[in-house]
């Protein structure tokens, strides 16, 4: 595109109404974060508001990986993430991409922090956190787990679920249906919920789905 003319020349108020109006069309937004290093700047800040687990790799990436990119980390704009690594990936690895990922929401985000988290995976959440949960998971406002407590790590899974249950929640969803792999039983979700009041007092949807039986689920809303 030539410089000072065209798509790039228009006012930054006519770039952010466009972003606004295509916010949930990430083919488009990448093809416009494509045109120039302004663009970029303006559209990559939508596109990575709401990131998918996609977008996990790049939000790993350190400042030496990305160049010759020198915008904005992408880190810099996420406010939703959704992840849902599959076993074709290895925890080891995954770890990784998440505590660097992490890392780079909490140095480069304006808070520091994220506002909604969704995990979907056969990973527990200590292959996916390891024994902490970092300080950009701290301050969530909503929270969906779809997780395995296994037997192995049932205590260490129950205490980062519940460090993921902050003061700043307001919505929970728990999934515990199939196709998980070691769905926590019923002790464990009790000890899980009945915690809420204390740690997440402004909560005010909860969502559970539990497996009953071979053939039933149970839904409970609140």
């Amino acid at each position: 595109m030539n410089r000072g003319s065209g798509f790039d020349t228009l006012p930054n108020e006519l770039l952010l109404l466009i972003g606004d109006e295509i916010s949930d069309d990430p083919r488009t937004l990448k093809a416009l974060a494509l045109v120039s290093k302004r663009c970029h700047d303006f559209f990559g800040s939508f596109l990575y508001q709401d990131a998918g687990k996609k977008a996990l790799h790049t939000l790993a990436l350190s400042k030496k990986s990305r160049l010759p990119l020198t915008g904005a980390h992408p880190a810099s704009f996420v406010k939703k993430l959704s992840v849902s690594p599959t076993r074709e990936l290895s925890a080891i690895v995954f770890q990784k991409q998440m505590a660097s990922a992490m890392k780079n929401i909490a140095l480069h985000a304006a808070s520091g922090t994220i506002r909604a988290f969704t995990f979907r995976s056969n990973f527990s959440l200590p292959e996916a956190l390891g024994g902490s949960v970092p300080p950009a998971l701290r301050l969530l406002e909503e929270l969906v787990l779809n997780c395995p407590f296994p037997v192995k790590n049932t205590r260490l899974s129950l205490s980062l679920a519940n460090s993921l249950c902050g003061p700043s929640l307001i919505a929970l969803d728990l999934d515990f249906r199939c196709p998980l792999e070691s769905p926590p039983d019923y002790p464990t979700v009790t000890k899980l919920i009945k915690q809420l009041p204390t740690s997440s007092p402004g909560l005010k949807r909860l969502s559970l789905q539990i497996r009953r039986s071979e053939h039933r689920s149970d839904t409970f809303a609140k």
